[in-house]
């Protein structure tokens, strides 16, 4: 006779939490982390790890509302010299304290790759660093085009959107 107690163990985080343990540093664009700074109330939601952000401006200042302050080649000008449009930070987004363990990284993407190439990070997983590329087309763009990215997993987070009934029905 089977043994019908036994209960089927369902991973509620669809394997996040496995895919996070084996991830060593954060990547994401200055309008991705504003973004879920601003939702998290600034609380970043992943503490634990080394967080990279492409910024010219520190983490705890607001973006400028121009680019006319720059004279070194930056990821701003990456993205305009490849025509991708840069997704910018809403200027009225609240300034959060960064998370520890956190940076901004004023340099092109290729200027990235190269520093992290040279540093001796290993995932506990993988005998190279695991980077998690968060957030927008931007950012994700400029590692597939450098040729940077190993593995590409796709997530869709629904989000249900209220609307005012305007018709009066």
């Amino acid at each position: 006779m089977e043994d019908d107690s036994k209960e089927e163990h369902i991973d509620t985080t669809y394997g996040f939490d496995d895919f996070l343990r084996n991830m060593d540093i954060i990547l994401c664009g200055r309008g991705t982390y504003d973004q879920i700074m601003t939702r998290q109330q600034g609380q970043w939601p992943y503490p634990s790890h080394r967080l990279i952000v492409f910024s010219e401006t520190p983490l705890d200042q607001p973006v400028p509302t121009s680019n006319e302050h720059h004279t070194t080649p930056s990821f701003s000008t990456f993205i305009a010299h490849e025509g991708a449009k840069a997704l910018t930070s809403p200027q009225l987004a609240p300034v959060y304290p960064p998370p520890a363990n956190s940076s901004a990284f004023g340099g092109t993407p290729q200027d990235l790759v190269t520093k992290l190439s040279k540093e001796k990070t290993r995932s506990r997983s993988f005998k190279r660093s695991s980077v998690w590329v968060l957030g927008g087309p931007t950012v994700r763009g400029a590692m597939l085009q450098l040729g940077v990215v190993g593995r590409v997993e796709l997530v869709v987070v629904p989000t249900i959107i209220k609307r005012a009934n305007t018709t009066g029905k």
